[in-house]
């Protein structure tokens, strides 16, 4: 969990409570937004800066200790949601003139960091329901890449090299007792 709230956890379920409305109300606005363009809070919420007055602006500044915020959409595609608040001490009134410029470089790399990470998440969750279904084979099934290395074992291959009766992988290649047999397996 992010550090800001640690030990907030009754005051966050308290503010998701009475407040989510309105977030999801600003995170819909965020979402919607073009790729990468910053909006700040004013231009979310159409209240200007009346916003500090909001009670769930009044939670934030005072739990959080921020106050003034920008978001940006970092979903270039249709078919996932993400977004990004950056978030100001509640002393500036004002936000820097240069903080959307600033913040606007890091978004396509951290939009491009998300999209990365969601495919190798795909690619894990693809490997585990693979690795799932070779583990319930009732035999020994070793994948290896072209040059014989074994890439993936199941559980009952890993079983029968436990037994070391004559199978054995050695420098990652599938051995045999003899040289022979060993031949012939590769």
């Amino acid at each position: 969990a992010n550090s800001i709230y640690r030990g907030l956890d009754s005051e966050i379920q308290e503010f998701s409570a009475k407040f989510v409305a309105t977030e999801l109300e600003g995170w819909r606005k965020i979402l919607s937004s073009p790729f990468g363009v910053p909006l700040t809070d004013f231009e979310i919420w159409s209240c200007g800066h009346d916003i500090k007055e909001r009670a769930d602006m009044q939670w934030i500044i005072k739990y959080l200790g921020v106050y003034r915020r920008i978001a940006f959409n970092l979903s270039p595609d249709i078919g996932w949601s993400a977004g990004l608040i950056l978030q100001y001490d509640r002393e500036m009134m004002d936000l820097p003139f240069s903080a959307k410029e600033k913040a606007t470089f890091f978004i396509p790399h951290l939009s491009k960091m998300l999209e990365l990470h969601r495919f190798v998440d795909q690619l894990r969750q693809h490997y585990r329901a693979v690795y799932s279904v070779l583990d319930r084979l009732k035999i020994g099934v070793f994948v290896t890449d072209p040059n014989g290395n074994v890439v993936v074992a199941n559980q009952t291959s890993r079983n029968a090299l436990d037994e070391q009766d004559g199978i054995s992988v050695r420098y990652g290649a599938i051995k045999a007792a003899s040289t022979e047999e060993s031949q012939e397996i590769s």
